[in-house]
């Protein structure tokens, strides 16, 4: 059992002692670590009330992700991950529309490979339930060239400024480092997909508490070669959110894709803290057993989801 639910089961009892109520939610202040952000509700209690688990994919197709994309009997490694994937988070996602990104092939014999695309030729990146989604990274494989991401252009964003949120100050720091650093790509980033993930979910906050979504992003990686910092900054504005990032590293050694998986001290960049652990690290090769695999990939969520509701006091009746 981890230290979020022996402390929310220390609360209950102590409540029950007193014979007080149990409050909806509990805010833990930890020097040094997160905050925990208790919830008397679960997870199924949010799915119950119509919350949807919107799932986005992102695949690696840089020079070192050939093993992941290399045609098996049985499925290439990459179908592998994307089945299980969709087979574990897929039923929570209320209207089954999967989107589909890629970062670092060259496309349809471009000199130049791309940071982040749609993996559909019409650059739609929703693919239509489960066969959707596998049949759309079959039917464009062929487009992709692995490429190398430090030849990658810079993407240029539109800043979407969150005026209502109390920690925009944090926010805004965050977003003003990442503009003035503008250094090249390195040979694995995937910092541009989260930062997608970000502005999805302020359009979806605009809408509405949220339009009563939180984001999971599932990222497959092949290589540990990445922008530390600019990933830290990216994960830490998530974390402001509801988002979820899954991590799964493809191959044996990931020293730096490991270390975002900080489950008790909080990430830092610049002095702004995460506020809440939102990554999961699974590691994934030819002998993984699918089963375990799937169990791993949603250990975290439910835990993340409730400490987001609790840290907005957000009951499933109201959302």
């Amino acid at each position: 059992m981890g230290p979020n639910k022996q402390v929310a089961g220390l609360l209950s009892l102590q409540c029950q002692i007193e014979m007080k109520p149990i409050p909806p939610f509990k805010t833990v202040e930890r020097p040094g670590q997160y905050t925990l952000f208790l919830n008397r509700y679960s997870f199924l209690d949010y799915l119950k009330a119509d919350l949807e688990i919107h799932t986005v994919c992102c695949l690696d197709f840089t020079k070192s992700s050939t093993n992941l994309h290399q045609a098996r009997l049985g499925g290439s490694l990459c179908e592998n991950v994307m089945h299980s994937f969709t087979s574990v988070l897929g039923p929570y996602d209320n209207d089954q529309l999967f989107p589909l990104y890629g970062f670092g092939a060259q496309l349809d014999g471009s000199a130049a490979p791309s940071a982040l695309f749609p993996v559909n030729k019409n650059m739609e990146p929703d693919c239509q339930g489960v066969d959707g989604l596998l049949q759309a990274y079959r039917d464009n494989l062929s487009r992709m060239k692995f490429g190398s991401l430090s030849a990658a252009p810079k993407i240029v964003r539109e800043h979407i400024k969150d005026e209502d949120d109390e920690d925009s100050k944090e926010q805004e720091k965050l977003k003003n480092k990442q503009q003035e650093t503008q250094n090249p790509f390195r040979e694995n980033d995937f910092y541009q997909m989260i930062d997608q993930v970000i502005e999805d979910a302020k359009k979806a906050k605009a809408a509405g508490w949220f339009a009563r979504k939180y984001f999971v992003l599932y990222l497959v990686v092949t290589g540990d070669d990445f922008d530390l910092e600019q990933t830290n900054r990216a994960i830490i504005e998530s974390s402001h959110y509801p988002i979820s990032i899954i991590l799964v590293g493809v191959g044996s050694n990931f020293p730096n894709l490991s270390k975002l998986d900080a489950d008790e001290k909080p990430l830092n960049y610049e002095g702004v803290l995460a506020k809440r652990d939102i990554v999961q690290f699974v590691r994934y090769d030819e002998k993984t057993e699918e089963r375990s695999f799937g169990t791993d990939l949603l250990a975290e969520i439910p835990y993340q989801v409730c400490s987001f509701m609790a840290m907005h006091a957000v009951q499933p009746t109201t959302l």
